[in-house]
């Protein structure tokens, strides 16, 4: 009784974390958007800036993990709901396409992340 009780929180926090997750991701990539918008319009006129093809890769990049977070968030609902009729094999496959595009999002972020750090380098 004690080891499932314990599974049962183990795995609520799981899935909240994961929540949080999403919304994180979705909270960095806006601020980073927002950010690197303000850097070229405030720091570095648009005119003057070199390697803008990073820029605009980190902006894509940015933009892609956005529309990828919220792709997931559309593939975890269905799971849920498949996983109330007991449609367990649509269920486990929707969940496993849904940690993939995590992992995309944050993948996606990171990289533009670190483009966007390059272009700042190159420009500071």
């Amino acid at each position: 009784m004690m080891s499932e009780e314990r599974n049962k929180i183990l795995e609520e926090l799981r899935q909240h974390s994961e929540k949080e997750f999403d919304k994180l991701l979705v909270y960095l990539n806006s601020g980073a958007l927002v950010i690197s918008l303000a850097f070229v319009e405030n720091i570095i006129p648009f005119e003057n800036a070199s390697a803008l093809i990073c820029l605009k890769c980190s902006w894509i990049l940015f933009g892609l993990s956005l529309t990828i977070v919220l792709l997931s968030h559309k593939s975890a609902t269905a799971s849920m709901k498949y996983e109330l009729i007991n449609k367990k094999k649509i269920s486990d496959t929707l969940d496993n396409l849904t940690k993939i595009l995590n992992n995309l999002s944050f993948i996606s972020f990171i990289m533009g992340l670190f483009i966007f750090i390059y272009f700042i380098l190159k420009n500071v």
